[in-house]
């Protein structure tokens, strides 16, 4: 009742609605920061397969390359 009658209940009230929203907010953006981390590391993971591969077939094609020269 005091606050009401000093006129400050108003901005209490706004101010607890604010909080509420800037809650929201962080939590978005918690989200997004793991949704983040998620995809470099799916990234991470998906070039080391295609540099495997690239490794892989850059071996077979020496191997392809000795056995047409008789090096085999």
């Amino acid at each position: 009742m005091l606050e009401e009658a000093a006129g400050t209940r108003m901005y209490e009230t706004k101010k607890e609605a604010a909080l509420k929203t800037l809650e929201k907010k962080h939590s978005k953006v918690d989200e997004f920061e793991i949704s983040i981390e998620e995809l470099k590391q799916s990234a991470e993971e998906s070039a080391f397969a295609v540099k495997s591969a690239e490794d892989g077939a850059a071996d077979l094609k020496e191997r392809v390359e000795e056995l047409k020269s008789g090096r085999a």
